[in-house]
């Protein structure tokens, strides 16, 4: 299980390695796998590649961040955009991303 925050961080977990009982005593969860940090406001979308082996985010931040699961490091980093990015989805082929935002402009 992929979880983004408003605390600026990814969290993967394992849910099969979760123990019921740290979870109901409000303890740590023992199936948290990673932790994932490059946001500087708060991570409003996930997207996992077809092999699982990359996601995307997007956040407050108006950045778009491409992740290796395996080893916690952003392979890309997208910036440039007027406000907060809000959807992220893979379409196509590698690394090709599709995302929606808000604007500060009105056509």
């Amino acid at each position: 299980i992929l979880t983004g925050s408003s605390d600026r961080t990814i969290h993967l977990y394992n849910p099969s390695k979760t123990s019921s009982l740290s979870s109901a005593q409000g303890g740590p969860q023992s199936g948290l796998v990673q932790t994932y940090s490059a946001h500087g406001y708060e991570v409003l979308d996930l997207s996992v590649a077809h092999d699982n082996a990359r996601f995307a985010s997007v956040g407050g931040d108006k950045q778009v961040f491409l992740w290796d699961v395996s080893t916690a490091k952003t392979l890309r980093r997208w910036a440039g955009h007027f406000a907060r990015v809000n959807c992220v989805a893979f379409g196509g082929e590698e690394d090709t991303v599709v995302v929606s935002g808000m604007s500060p402009f009105f056509f």
